[in-house]
Parts: C-alpha cells; structure tokens; sequence
C-alpha cells in the first residue's frame, strides 16, 4: 500500500516585499523534481474571505481554484501536478499531496482541503487526498510493530450535546469491521454508559469520564491505544483545548467542563510504558453551525510538531453532532479497512509475504468520510461540495516520515490446533520413565 505522494513545502522568505515576507514554493517529493518558486496567495485575498464569510454561488470551489492557480501558476509544481493528475484513476489507488507548512505556518489558515481544478474537480475528493505536513521534533519511528487486535480509547463528552450519534457510529464501523477491535469508550452520560453496557458487547469497555485527570491519564494509559479519540467542545480561548465533561458537568449543565486539555496534557493521556498513540482524532463540536474557530487545528499542530503523533485530524471549525458522527464512522471503517488489507487477503488469509513492513498512508483515509460529507443530504449532487464547508472542515496533519507497520500474520486456526496437540503429546511422553533394560544373556 506505498502510495506515491506529492509533497510541496512553502517557505517563507527572509525577503519583505510590500510589508508581507517573500513565501516560496518548493517541491520535497518527487525528489527528482526540484526547483524553488514564489507563492503568491494569503488568506486576505477575496476568495478565502467569501469563503469564511460563506458568501458567493460556491465558495469552497473558488477558494480552491484560487490555491490551485497560486501552485500550477509555476511551472515546476504544474508538471508534477499534471503528471499526477494523468494518471488513470483505478478503484482503491491513490496518489496523495501533502502540504508541508513547517516553513510557513501562518500559512495553516488557508483552506488547503479545498483545492480545485478548473473542471470543478475537488482534489480530496477523488483519487489525490490532500493532507497537512509538518516537521516533527521527536526523533523518527522507522517502523512501528502491530498484533491485533486495534485498540482505540474513545472520550466521548461534549458537554449539552449527546454522545449517541457518535457511539452508533463508531458501534457500526466495529460491527463490520473485517479487524478485530479493542474499544475503551468513556462518556460523561450515565444513561448511554447503562445502555450500552446492556448490550454485552465483548469489544467495549465502558466507563465515565474520572473527575481526575490523573485517573483519565491511568485509565487510558492502560488501555495502550493506538488511536485516541475525542468528541467534546474545542475552544481558543486563553490557548486552544478541548474541554471535556464528567457525569457531575452534565447533571449541574452550568459552568465549564471539569477538563481542560492542552496538547501536552493531550499527549500525557498515554504514558510509559504504553507506546504513543499512531494517531489522535479530535472531533470538536458544536450544538449550532456558528463556524467559530474550534482550535483543534492548532491543536493538531501542535502535537504533531512538538509531541511526535505521526497523524492528527483537527476540525478547522466546530461541526455539528450528525456530520462528527458521519466523519467519524466513515474514518474508522476506512482505517479498519486498511489496516486489514495491508496484511490479509479478503478471505482472511495472509498476504504473500504478510510479515513484513507496510506504509499506511492517513490522507487515503479521508476520501471516503470527505465525499459523505460533501454530499449530505445524500440526495444531494457532487456540485454540493462547491457550497458546503463541511467536508474541508476535517484537516489532517502528519509528520513528514513515512507511517510503516510491521505485523506477524496470525497463525492458522488448524496449524495452532496441530503445534498444540504436538505441544501436549510432547508432555504427555517426557512424564513417561523409560523401562530399563533387562539383563543380557550370556553370549
């Protein structure tokens, strides 16, 4: 699953021309397409401020087209991107670009996730996912070693707005997901924890939210997640955190959350001697579409570049409970999807050469939950995504190494059930004495 990825860096220019640095255009990937060239685009210009304003017949169309214009106006990145762009689009391939922003990163607020060709054609929503890069200071992790099953540690509490959109969701990517799964869900709804404890699930563990964060951070921790993830309010105010609820919040339904979580204290949840989550999903919501700053995205950044997770997806503004939802259960169905077939064929055996290392590439996960998104209602045509935002509200962030996995395919049922016979016979004759030989006859 090697993914050829594009990736273009922006750097800003010790230059100042016109009161604004000089900000260049260069190409970190394909190696063999190098060249330096000057980006001429800001968040001021009209397009991205109709875009954020929602005003105009299609705002995410033409905020797209403006970023796209800006990177082909230059004939280095136009090759690769045609290059890219010819390739014939086979069911399951995709070519993902990456937008490094570790030189530039006034650049984040530009809405990277919209990028549009002139045909009306949304890159992320076809066969070239458009994801964020940076630069992260934690030494690389060459590969990453994996035994199923999936372990995701879910906290779900978003003071005022029901977590039971987002439970169903997740419920239904397990249901049907060909990985097994590990769930720890932690809710501050005495309610949904009763029902769904009802339900016996063996693949969930429910629990409210601790009051203590140290207890939040031991609960996680012993889970050993590979994905953690978070549905909650996400605010900037002071610095950008989420706020996350216990059981006492949502009785007295006054005042502000009992957690208050900053990318450290995010990246504390999981400590020694569990490993680091792959990646951290910070569904940030909201009980109305006021499109405020949700700061999960500097969020994401920040964990990312100062705390070393390889993936983070942060939502750029607060979405509603139904479309977090939508996002989320498509996400996971996609990541449990990939995550199988990088090792096992669809009938559950092994891959030729299963143990070994694959590349998981994050961006190819978003391509699925991005399109729900664009077309919902889903009576709705394609040209919807030129008008809802809610689709480029997701944006991934990745460091710039690779993500590989290494994994032992499990063995066989009947091979296990024939070392365990062997195993026991085995036992069975070491507790036998040898008979000691009889006397010798004369000869």
């Amino acid at each position: 699953m090697d993914e050829e990825r594009i990736v273009l860096k922006l750097e800003s220019d010790s230059a100042i021309i016109d009161g604004s640095p000089v900000v260049r255009l260069l190409i970190s990937e394909p190696t063999e397409a190098s060249g330096m060239w000057p980006f001429e685009c800001t968040e001021s210009d009209a397009e991205f401020v109709a875009l954020v304003d929602g005003v105009g017949a299609e705002p995410v169309a033409s905020a797209g087209r403006r970023l796209l214009s800006a990177i082909t106006a230059n004939e280095g990145p136009a090759g690769v991107l045609t290059t890219a762009f010819g390739i014939p689009a086979d069911l399951g391939s995709y070519h993902p670009i990456y937008i490094d922003l570790g030189g530039a990163l006034p650049f984040q607020e530009l809405p990277w996730e919209a990028l549009c060709r002139e045909d009306g054609g949304f890159l992320a929503l076809q066969q070239w996912p458009v994801g964020r890069m940076l630069n992260s200071r934690a030494s690389p992790v060459k590969v990453r070693k994996f035994q199923p099953p999936l372990k995701i540690a879910a906290v779900l509490s978003c003071l005022g707005v029901s977590a039971l959109e987002e439970w169903e969701a997740l419920k239904t990517a397990v249901d049907n997901s060909p990985l097994p799964i590990d769930l720890l869900l932690l809710l501050s709804e005495t309610a949904l924890v009763t029902e769904i404890n009802k339900l016996g699930l063996p693949w969930v563990t429910v629990d409210l939210v601790p009051s203590d964060r140290l207890d939040l951070a031991a609960k996680i921790t012993s889970h050993a997640p590979h994905i953690l993830h978070f549905f909650c309010h996400g605010d900037t105010a002071g610095s950008p955190h989420l706020n996350v609820a216990t059981s006492v919040d949502w009785l007295n339904r006054t005042g502000p959350s009992t957690h208050w979580l900053t990318a450290p204290t995010i990246r504390g949840l999981v400590q020694p001697p569990a490993e680091p989550p792959w990646a951290i999903v910070l569904n940030a919501c909201s009980s109305a579409d006021t499109g405020h700053f949700s700061g999960a995205q500097s969020l994401a950044a920040d964990l990312v570049r100062e705390h070393g997770i390889q993936a983070v997806v942060g939502m750029i503004e607060p979405v509603l409970s139904g479309d977090a939802a939508r996002f989320a259960g498509s996400f996971y169905t996609s990541l449990f999807r990939a995550v199988h077939s990088m090792f096992f064929a669809g009938d559950g055996s092994a891959q030729p050469g299963g143990n070994g290392e694959r590349v998981l590439d994050w961006a190819t996960l978003t391509v699925e939950p991005r399109t729900i998104l664009s077309q919902e209602p889903p009576d709705e045509d394609f040209a919807a995504a030129a008008r809802r935002k809610q689709w480029i509200r997701p944006a991934l962030t990745v460091r710039r190494d690779p993500f590989r996995l290494e994994i032992s395919a499990p063995v066989p049922a009947a091979t296990r059930l024939e070392d365990e016979m062997t195993s026991a016979m085995a036992e069975v004759l070491s507790g036998i004495v040898p008979a000691r030989p009889g006397p010798q006859l004369p000869t």
